[in-house]
C-alpha cells in the first residue's frame, strides 16, 4: 500500500472506512460579506469557505466551495515509482451530469467503473475546459490558451484551421524525461495543410492509431457516410476503412500500446463516444435495456455506458502495469445538447460557457495521488501539461498558462490557480474573429463576455446553476463592482473589453490583482 497524506491516515487499518469532513470556515451568505470578501472572491489562507446556505438549490454536488470529503473506501494498491506511466482517457461530449459519481442527474447513465475510479482516486469538481472539442484538446497538449495559436473552434477539413506547427506538444518534453508516447483514438487537431494524416507523429508522438477527427464525411474511397462501424482508420499516417466497432477498437489499440511501448509511457486514449452519430451500441456494450424506439437522448445514454464498459476492460487489461500508472479520466467539454442533463438544462450544454458546457468530469487515480476523495480546487485543462511534466520529474519551466496541480494530489484544499479561463471563437486563426465567447471565474464569481461585451455575471456559491444573471441587477453590480473590475483586469489582453478604472486605482482601493491571466 502506498504512503498516504495525513488526511488519508485519519483512518488506519485495512478495511476501516471513515468519512472525514475537513475543517473549513463557515460561509455566512452574501449579505454578511465585507469589502475584502468581495474583492478577493472569498479567498482565505488555509482553505476554502463552506457554503451552508439553506437556499442552495443544488446541494453539495453542485457547490463550488464547501466541505471536502474523504471517501470511505480503501485506496487501490499502487507502487512507489519514480516515473509512473501516464494514461489520459478523454471521452467526447461527456459532461459531469452524465457520471454517477458527480451526483448531478438521477437519469445519468450507469457508470460503475468511472464511479469506482473516483472511489479509488480524486474526483475534481472544478475543472474548466473550452466549450468544444478541438480547443480543449489543444489546451491539454500545449498548456496554452486557444487565443495564443488560433484553435478556437472545432477543426473542420478547412485550410488554416489546425494546430500550428510551431506549438510545443506535451509528447516532446515528456520524451526528454524518458517517456514513449502514443495517441489512440480521435485526434482532431490537424487539417490537410496543417499536419495531414501523420500530424500526430510530426508533433512528437511515437504512434497514432485512430481517427483524424469526428465520424463525419465519407469513408475513404467510397460514398458511404462514416458510422461507428464504418470509419476511416489511421495508423501512423496510413488510412484505410475499418468495419469494427470503433469504441472497442480504441480500447484494443490502447492495450496494444501499453504492452508495446517501453515504460514509462504516455498514452492519450481519446474515445469518439458518446459524440455523434447517435446509435445503440452492440450487445455487451450497454447496461440498460434498449427502448423499442430509442430517442437520441436514450441512445446517448447507452453510448456513455459503452465508454464505461470499455474503460473497465482497459484498466483491467493493464494488469500489473496499473499499479504504476497514473490514470486521468475526463471529458473534453459539456454533454451533447441531446442529453438529459438533469439539473443542468440546455443552457449548460456543449458549445456554451455555462457551467455544464465547460466544467468537465476529471478523475485522477494512481501512485501520484496521495489523497483519496474529492476536491473543489480550480483547474484549467491547460494545467495537465505542467502536472504531467512535474510527475515525470521535470522542474519546468511550464507554458505560461499551465499550473501544476500536483499539490492538490496530496492536499484537496490546495489552490495553485486563482482564475480559470474558457473561450470559443470563430473563425480559427489569429483573427480578426467574428465571435469571441469568453468566461473567466475565480472560486466564487464568473464573468461572461460575448465579443468584448459583458453579458453575464454570476455568484457561483449562491447560484451554482447560473440561473440569476447579476449583470441584470443594478444593485448587485454596484455592490460587487470591485469583483467585476478585478475579473476584467484578470482577463488576457487579447480579450477586447474596456478596463476601467485603472490598475493603479484598483490597487489604491486595496484590490488584489495577483494571478491575472
Amino acid at each position: 500500500m502506498r504512503p498516504r497524506s495525513p488526511l488519508g491516515w485519519l483512518a488506519v487499518g485495512a478495511g476501516l472506512g471513515l468519512l472525514v469532513v475537513v475543517g473549513v470556515v463557515a460561509f455566512s451568505g452574501a449579505g454578511g460579506l465585507g469589502a475584502q470578501d468581495d474583492a478577493d472572491g472569498g479567498r482565505r489562507a488555509g482553505g476554502r469557505q463552506s457554503n451552508a446556505s439553506p437556499s442552495e438549490p443544488s446541494g453539495d454536488a453542485l457547490a463550488v466551495r464547501g466541505p471536502i470529503r474523504e471517501r470511505a473506501k480503501q485506496a487501490a494498491a499502487f507502487s512507489e515509482v519514480e516515473r509512473p506511466n501516464l494514461l489520459l482517457v478523454v471521452a467526447d461530449d461527456l459532461g459531469q451530469d452524465q457520471i454517477g459519481a458527480y451526483g448531478l442527474n438521477a437519469k445519468a447513465a450507469e457508470t460503475p467503473r468511472i464511479d469506482a475510479l473516483a472511489d479509488e482516486g480524486i474526483l475534481f469538481r472544478n475543472v474548466i475546459a473550452d466549450p468544444v472539442c478541438s480547443p480543449t484538446r489543444a489546451t491539454i497538449l500545449t498548456g496554452r490558451y486557444a487565443y495564443r495559436y488560433g484553435v478556437g473552434n472545432a477543426i473542420p477539413l478547412r485550410p488554416g484551421w489546425g494546430l500550428p506547427a510551431g506549438e510545443t506538444v506535451l509528447a516532446r518534453p515528456l520524451r526528454a524525461q524518458g517517456y514513449h508516447s502514443a495517441v489512440v483514438g480521435k485526434w482532431h487537431l490537424a487539417t490537410p495543410d496543417m499536419g495531414g494524416l501523420d500530424h500526430v507523429r510530426s508533433v512528437g508522438f511515437d504512434h497514432h492509431l485512430g481517427t483524424m477527427g469526428n465520424l463525419l464525411g465519407n469513408v475513404v474511397g467510397t460514398e458511404r457516410l462514416m458510422t461507428y462501424t464504418d470509419w476511416n482508420y489511421v495508423q501512423d499516417g496510413q488510412i484505410a476503412p475499418n468495419g469494427a466497432y470503433i469504441t472497442t477498437v480504441t480500447t484494443d489499440d490502447a492495450l496494444r500500446m501499453a504492452v508495446e511501448l517501453p515504460e514509462p509511457w504516455f498514452i492519450l486514449v481519446a474515445y469518439n463516444a458518446p459524440h455523434y452519430p447517435m446509435h445503440v451500441p452492440p450487445e455487451g456494450l450497454r447496461r440498460s435495456a434498449v427502448p423499442e424506439a430509442p430517442t437520441e437522448a436514450e441512445m446517448y445514454r447507452l453510448m456513455v455506458e459503452s465508454v464505461d464498459i470499455e474503460l473497465a476492460r482497459l484498466l483491467e487489461g493493464l494488469g500489473e502495469r496499473r499499479a504504476r500508472t497514473d490514470v486521468v479520466f475526463m471529458g473534453d467539454n459539456g454533454s451533447a445538447p441531446v442529453a438529459d442533463g438533469g439539473r443542468l438544462d440546455g443552457r449548460h450544454a456543449k458549445g456554451t460557457v455555462g457551467r455544464g458546457g465547460i466544467t468537465v468530469p476529471f478523475i485522477f487515480s494512481g501512485p501520484s495521488a496521495r489523497y483519496v476523495g474529492e476536491t473543489r480546487s480550480l483547474v484549467n485543462t491547460t494545467d495537465l501539461f505542467a502536472t504531467f511534466l512535474q510527475i515525470a520529474g521535470s522542474q519546468g519551466p511550464w507554458p505560461e498558462d499551465a499550473v501544476s496541480v500536483v499539490p492538490v494530489l496530496s492536499d484537496p484544499l490546495a489552490a495553485p490557480r486563482r482564475y480559470a479561463f474558457s473561450e470559443r471563437f470563430t473563425p480559427n486563426g489569429m483573427g480578426p474573429w467574428d465571435e469571441h465567447l469568453v468566461a473567466i471565474q475565480d472560486e466564487r464569481y464568473k464573468l461572461v463576455l460575448d465579443t468584448g461585451v459583458v453579458d453575464g455575471f454570476y455568484d457561483l456559491v449562491e447560484d451554482p446553476l447560473e440561473h440569476r444573471n447579476l449583470w441584470d441587477d443594478p444593485e448587485a453590480k454596484r455592490r460587487l463592482a470591485d469583483v467585476i473590475d478585478r475579473l476584467k483586469w484578470a482577463l488576457p489582453d487579447r480579450v477586447d473589453v474596456p478596463k476601467m478604472p485603472t490598475q493603479e486605482a484598483l490597487l489604491a482601493r486595496g484590490i488584489d490583482l495577483s494571478g491575472a491571466l
